[in-house]
């Protein structure tokens, strides 16, 4: 893995826990006592936590990548 892909790869992943975060409390405020919002978010995720976590990263990686390559490309036809 390039250094820069692996830099938009760990740029996606702190932009996803933030979102993750976020849903966490929003989820725990909707949540009853008895179920905290981590859980109510796997059960409505179906379980595949890791595999929509890796592919939401892949996602936020690939279109960051496509944003520098289209500023690049804008770069050099100036």
């Amino acid at each position: 893995m390039s250094t820069l892909k692996a830099k938009l790869r760990e740029r996606a992943e702190r932009e996803l826990n933030g979102l993750v975060d976020a849903l966490i409390v929003s989820a725990g405020r909707r949540a009853p006592k008895s179920i905290t919002g981590s859980e109510l978010l796997r059960i409505a995720a179906g379980g595949k936590t890791q595999v929509l976590r890796n592919k939401a990263i892949k996602a936020l990686t690939d279109a960051k990548e496509a944003e520098l390559l289209e500023s690049l490309s804008k770069q050099e036809t100036e």
